[in-house]
């Protein structure tokens, strides 16, 4: 499989984890075994890398989007969107191996699967203003 299907799944998880009080082993339980078919084990160890380490670095990750809103907190977002902006920025900052431009394209490729017509713009600018600190 590719990264883009991996960090769809990655994505659908940290989705999910709030539902699950960020229980991780409910979270990977709840796993599919139906999704998991055709993932390689770099897929499967990028998901639970990925999701484990948005949910270790969640109050770090929400200060970052959250000092990027102005007159929002991520916690009144659709909860698509905040998902989607976790994930960015935990690979932003957390993910070495993931260029940031990457990190960001894809998240607006989600936001365009995943969201409401507006939602990539405004995701493209949270993470612009992310990127520059």
């Amino acid at each position: 499989m590719s990264r883009k299907t991996a960090r769809d799944n990655a994505f659908k998880l940290i989705f999910e984890a709030p539902f699950y009080k960020n229980d991780l082993s409910v979270v990977f339980d709840a796993f599919d075994s139906g999704e998991k078919e055709g993932l390689g084990e770099n897929d499967l160890e990028y998901i639970k890398s990925t999701v484990s380490g948005v949910v270790e670095n969640f109050d770090v990750i929400d200060e970052k989007i959250n000092s990027k809103l102005v007159g929002w907190s991520i916690n009144r977002l659709p909860k698509t969107t905040a998902a989607i902006l976790r994930l960015a920025v935990y690979e932003m900052n957390f993910n070495d191996d993931i260029p940031v431009q990457v990190a960001m394209n894809e998240a607006i490729e989600l936001a365009k699967v995943y969201c409401d017509d507006d939602a990539p713009r405004f995701v493209n600018g949270v993470l612009e203003s992310v990127k520059k600190g």
